[in-house]
C-alpha cells in the first residue's frame, strides 16, 4: 500500500537501491585506485630523489679521482724521475728556471726536450703547470709539484 500512497511501483524501488550500491561501489573504487595511484607517486619520488644523491656523490668520487696520478713513480725514466725530484724541491718555479738548476745539476736534455718531459710528468698528474701570459718575461709556465698525500679513504 506504500506504494500505492507514494506513487512508485516496486520495480523503481529496487532500480534506485541498485543505483545507490552502484554509485558507493564505484565511489569506492575510485577511492582505492586514488590511493593506491598516491602511494606509487610517493615512492616514485622517494626512488627519483635517492637516485639523483646517489648521483651527486658519483660525480664528487669522479672528480677526486682525478686528482690523483695516472701512473706510478717508479714507471718514469730516470730523466723524468731526476726531474721530478728536482721540482719537489725547488716546486713554484718557472719552466726556465728549472731548466736553468736542471743544467747546473749536469742534465743533458735539451730545452724543448725537458719541455716535453715536464708535460708528459704533468699529463700524469704528477705536477701542475700554470700558464702565465704578457708578464715581465713573457709567455712563461709556472710549475708546482702536485702533492699527492691523501689517501682515497680520506676523502
Amino acid at each position: 500500500m506504500r506504494n500505492k500512497i507514494i506513487g512508485r511501483c516496486p520495480s523503481q524501488t529496487r532500480i534506485r537501491i541498485r543505483r545507490g550500491i552502484s554509485t558507493v561501489v564505484t565511489s569506492a573504487i575510485m577511492l582505492s585506485a586514488v590511493s593506491i595511484m598516491g602511494m606509487m607517486m610517493l615512492v616514485w619520488s622517494q626512488t627519483s630523489m635517492m637516485e639523483q644523491k646517489i648521483e651527486i656523490e658519483e660525480n664528487e668520487a669522479i672528480k677526486k679521482i682525478d686528482q690523483f696520478p695516472i701512473k706510478k713513480s717508479t714507471d718514469l725514466t730516470e730523466d723524468e724521475h731526476s726531474i721530478l725530484d728536482m721540482i719537489k724541491k725547488t716546486s713554484d718555479k718557472t719552466i726556465g728556471d728549472l731548466y736553468n738548476i736542471y743544467t747546473e745539476q749536469g742534465g743533458t736534455l735539451v730545452y724543448k726536450t725537458f719541455q716535453r718531459k715536464i708535460e708528459k710528468l704533468q699529463k700524469n698528474k704528477f705536477i701542475s703547470v700554470k700558464k702565465t701570459s704578457g708578464g715581465a718575461d713573457g709567455n712563461t709556465s709556472i710549475v708546482k709539484y702536485a702533492n699527492i698525500t691523501k689517501k682515497l679513504t680520506e676523502f
